[in-house]
């Protein structure tokens, strides 16, 4: 796996997602349907039980994808805004927030047709390598609910601190050299 690009943008992918046909690439301006829509494959189904009729659970997830679009602005300058497209078309996104000492791995989601084949564990796996490569650990939030608590068990990310409701902070930290034996 090759380092990433000296602006941070896009981290370089694996041989397994390149022969999926995966591609990263910056977020744009008429992406925005997309993560909407996204937003909504996503969400939408937290929504089932509330009774609420169709058209108020569309404006619900229309007003949240908004807030949460404004609070990522806010909340993580430089934050690199990625989507994941396979065979060109838009699957998923990967936003990521690096500082010198960690990646935050702001927000993973894929559709859910793109889900269950591993492409979102291959994908935390280029982010896991390129912090290894530079010395840093690698942090994200997880709702508890979560199912990809899984995941990212397996992946040897670890609670830090205490859970606050509704989520957990987990961080994987690069494996430490031996010290040479020098005897």
């Amino acid at each position: 796996m090759a380092a990433i690009a000296a602006d941070g943008g896009a981290p370089a992918l694996s041989a397994p997602l390149a022969l999926a046909g995966i591609e990263l690439r910056r977020r744009q301006g008429s992406d925005e349907a997309f993560l909407a829509a996204l937003f909504a494959a996503v969400r939408g189904p937290m929504l089932a039980g509330t009774g609420w009729p169709p058209a108020r659970r569309q404006a619900f997830l229309r007003e949240q994808f908004a807030l949460q679009t404004r609070h990522y602005a806010r909340a993580f300058p430089g934050l690199w805004p990625g989507i994941v497209e396979q065979g060109g078309r838009p699957v998923g996104r990967l936003y990521l927030w690096r500082r010198p000492d960690d990646i935050r791995v702001v927000d993973i989601a894929l559709l859910p047709e793109a889900s269950g084949r591993g492409l979102g564990g291959e994908l935390l796996r280029c982010v896991l390598a390129e912090a290894a490569a530079s010395g840093r650990s690698v942090s994200l939030h997880v709702d508890l609910t979560n199912p990809a608590q899984r995941l990212y068990h397996r992946l040897g990310f670890r609670p830090e601190g205490e859970a606050t409701f509704p989520d957990q902070l987990l961080r994987w930290r690069p494996p430490v050299a031996a010290a040479p034996d020098l005897a």
